[in-house]
């Protein structure tokens, strides 16, 4: 998966200028991700049918709104941490729509996971895609729900 460096784009006035680890894809792998992992149709969120499923098996986990007020970076990974069966190494995609999408490591995105936020709160998903045979999803509504699905 080849990618763009974060601070060369315009994405780069959300994180730190000594970030790594983080790469916006270019538009034709992200859409081919989005298809694999994601769907085959819908271009956003939003355009996702019910059936999709991950809105389908998705459980309301908790409220990473609370976290953000109360400005506690630690106790938001805290708790995904213990919501989620995920090594810190393990790759994962924060998707935004079907063009674009930012991979990283799970570790780096818990580091700078309002960031991630702050650039997009609207229905992220993120996907961990190192776990053999299984898809593990959550993604982040903008009133704060964290939903969380396998598949």
């Amino acid at each position: 998966m080849n990618g763009t460096n974060i601070n060369n784009t315009f994405y780069s006035e959300y994180f730190d200028e000594n970030i790594k680890n983080i790469y916006l894809l270019d538009k034709i792998e992200a859409s081919k991700l989005w298809t694999l992992y994601i769907d085959n149709n819908a271009t956003t969120f939003f355009r996702l049918n019910d059936s999709n499923p991950i809105i389908y098996n998705s459980k309301n986990m908790g409220n990473w709104r609370e976290y953000y007020d109360a400005d506690n970076t630690l106790g938001l990974q805290y708790f995904l941490n213990l919501i989620l069966n995920w090594s810190q190494e393990d790759l994962v995609l924060f998707c935004i729509n079907k063009e674009i999408i930012i991979k990283t490591n799970y570790k780096t995105f818990l580091d700078n996971i309002f960031n991630f936020l702050e650039l997009h709160d609207d229905c992220p998903i993120l996907v961990n895609i190192s776990k053999n045979n299984i898809l593990d999803y959550i993604y982040f509504s903008s009133l704060g729900n964290i939903f969380h699905s396998t598949l």
